[in-house]
């Protein structure tokens, strides 16, 4: 393009197309694997991966379209990119394993390895049982049993 020819214009219909684009192939890219899942077309074992691919070219296209990481600034761009991935890895990774050890730590019982203890009631030797009829014939009988 020749300096003469340029125009704020032209530049302007460039980027409004650059947009319209990234947002039909956003919305194709979307609603493809909502499809997928609602019509139930492949096993889940194969749905999973197929969703996975088709989000990793979304966030492509998100890139060129909405980002425009195709310019000069391209190295910074990407450098900055990669370093919003990391941090958010640390972030989200970094939630997870919190939210797990809390879980483990909470909930021990789940853990231990034996069937035996799988309530609390079992670990602290508490009677949890609500009081109801059994629980009044027992005590009635065991207070006439400790009588005699």
């Amino acid at each position: 393009m020749s300096l003469s020819s340029y125009t704020p214009a032209s530049e302007a219909r460039g980027l409004y197309r650059s947009y319209v684009t990234g947002f039909v192939l956003a919305i194709l890219l979307t609603a493809i694997p909502f499809w997928l899942v609602m019509e139930k077309i492949a096993p889940r074992e194969t749905l999973l991966p197929a969703i996975l691919v088709i989000a990793a070219v979304q966030m492509l296209v998100h890139l060129k379209y909405f980002f425009h990481l195709t310019g000069a600034d391209r190295q910074w761009n990407l450098s900055a990119l990669l370093l919003t991935g990391i941090i958010i890895t640390i972030v989200f990774g970094g939630t997870f394993w919190v939210m797990l050890e809390l879980d483990r730590n909470m909930m021990p019982w789940m853990y231990s390895g034996t069937h035996q203890a799988a309530s609390p009631a079992v670990i602290t030797g508490l009677n949890m049982e609500p009081p109801g009829m059994g629980s009044i014939v027992r005590q009635a009988t065991s207070s006439a049993a400790q009588a005699r």
